[in-house]
């Protein structure tokens, strides 16, 4: 992970951190605040991806957190449930910063943390395994023919060890125990 990955990262933990804090600490806590906490966090977690993708166009000045979603869907494994998440926290970059705009109660700020959290511990996720280095799995079939599997991502399929290869006249099918 580069440096300033790191830092953005650090700065979504923050965020988070402020958050929880808020939350925890304040009576009554300010609600708008936390909810402007959680949807930083969650952007910032967002562009710590497009600063590890170094894709020299830098990062995109938007606070549309399904927006920047749908820019990096390519590069990383982009959760379906993200999308409603972002959708969820995205009014709060702006709307809460300004009196009477948006109401917020308890139980919307609880939920914003929550997405907070999902959004972060994702991201620092997606940018590990960027890292973990490529697993290689040799698959041997009966005619002699091997495969070569290459895995990088902790959550990658694991090949299973009774999966035997059978040559088919137009393709290279797989079948489980025969």
């Amino acid at each position: 992970m580069n440096d300033d990955t790191k830092m953005w990262l650090g700065f979504a933990h923050d965020d988070l951190r402020t958050a929880l804090h808020l939350m925890s600490t304040l009576v009554p806590p300010p609600l708008e605040i936390i909810c402007y906490h959680c949807q930083q966090c969650s952007e910032k977690s967002v562009k710590a991806l497009f600063v590890e993708l170094d894709s020299g166009f830098g990062v995109p000045k938007s606070h549309d957190i399904s927006l920047l979603l749908s820019q990096i869907k390519n590069s990383y494994n982009v959760l379906s449930s993200l999308y409603d998440k972002a959708d969820y926290l995205t009014p709060f970059a702006i709307m809460v910063r300004y009196p009477k705009q948006m109401e917020v109660d308890k139980e919307l700020a609880v939920k914003a943390i929550n997405y907070a959290e999902d959004f972060y511990l994702w991201a620092e996720t997606e940018i590990k395994q960027l890292y973990v280095p490529k697993e290689k799995t040799l698959l041997n079939s009966d005619n002699g023919l091997s495969l070569e599997v290459v895995s990088q991502s902790y959550e990658s399929v694991k090949v299973q060890e009774n999966v035997k290869m059978s040559i088919e006249p137009t393709s290279l099918a797989t079948t489980k125990g025969r």
